[in-house]
């Protein structure tokens, strides 16, 4: 599924000569792969919380530090916590110890309402792609194909 938006800010970072675009997406597009994470988390057992981390882990944009490499955070909170999290939305990356304790880095991932047409469209997609694996019923593509339409009228 294609989704739309508009451009909300472009703004040039005259520091790095970066320059930081902001969309805003259809907010039916978002609601509707909220409300299939719901569904997913249901049919698996899990709390929407965790559902949603797994979801935005698997096909969102991972936060990025100023020079472009993956933000990881360091800390002692095991992954059975943090997936209950709302956020940061993270996803174990390595296990270490010190000093007689477990640390985990996790690298974290931007939340969806950051994302621009093209992010939300790939995180929709996977979040689709989930629920029809599991057997829930998702709208056709004609219906999301509409929907996403109707958000660039």
């Amino acid at each position: 599924m294609e989704t739309t938006g508009k451009l909300v800010s472009a703004v040039m970072d005259f520091m790095d000569g970066k320059l930081a675009v902001t969309f805003e997406v259809d907010a039916r597009c978002a609601e509707e792969c909220r409300r299939m994470a719901g569904k997913i988390a249901d049919s698996l057992g899990l709390s929407k919380a965790r559902a949603k981390n797994m979801l935005i882990c698997r096909y969102g944009q991972p936060e990025l530090l100023p020079d472009g490499t993956p933000l990881v955070y360091k800390t002692n909170a095991p992954p059975e916590y943090m997936w209950e999290l709302e956020v940061p939305h993270s996803i174990p990356a390595k296990f270490s110890e010190e000093n007689g304790r477990q640390v985990v880095f996790y690298r974290l991932y931007r939340g969806s309402h950051t994302y621009d047409s093209r992010e939300m469209s790939l995180l929709i997609e996977g979040t689709v792609s989930e629920a029809e694996g599991l057997g829930i019923e998702t709208l056709t593509p004609d219906e999301l194909a509409r929907m996403a339409a109707a958000g660039a009228a």
